[in-house]
């Protein structure tokens, strides 16, 4: 970007830009489709890698793991949130939403049509994960599952399982 201010100026010469004044002065802009723009055209079309959102922040994982199930409501992610998490804080409306914000702002969650049948809410705003959003999800789980091995590793878990069974993951 490239600022001018008086004297009048000479029309951008520049491929790809454009010229607009504010307050006097002529501000030189990237056009819409200059491929360094940025604009959400262009990053569309270059997804960005899911390792490069990792590490997830822990709501943003939860929020995730529960629209995998299929689309849902604000309210509805916290009643499912604090019963699987029996002894967790409350989750406050502004971190969720705020969660949920920055998941849109990411292409990792999107808005979605209510869910057919009878427990659609129309004053609610309902999401679902996108194709990106499961890949960073699971890479995200392969990112913690890694740690816990190393915890393991480490003598800091056990071998047995989260209900004192003896892992049974595969080993192939």
């Amino acid at each position: 970007m490239t600022i001018e201010t008086f004297p009048p100026h000479k029309p951008c010469k520049q491929e790809n830009s454009v010229n607009l004044t504010v307050l006097g002065a002529v501000v030189t802009l990237p056009a819409a489709n200059d491929p360094l723009n940025g604009s959400e055209q262009n990053m569309s079309q270059s997804p960005k890698p899911p390792g490069s959102f990792l590490p997830l922040h822990p709501l943003e994982f939860r929020i995730l793991m529960i629209l995998l199930g299929g689309a849902s409501h604000g309210y509805a992610i916290v009643q499912e949130i604090e019963s699987r998490e029996k002894g967790t804080k409350s989750i406050y409306p502004a971190n969720l939403y705020r969660r949920i914000r920055d998941l849109l702002s990411k292409s990792l969650v999107e808005d979605s049509p209510p869910p057919e049948g009878g427990s659609a809410d129309p004053r609610r705003r309902y999401f679902q994960v996108t194709k990106l959003g499961r890949e960073v999800v699971r890479a995200e789980t392969e990112r913690l599952e890694g740690l816990l091995e190393e915890a393991r590793e480490r003598g800091l878990l056990s071998t047995a399982g989260r209900y004192g069974r003896e892992d049974q993951r595969r080993t192939d």
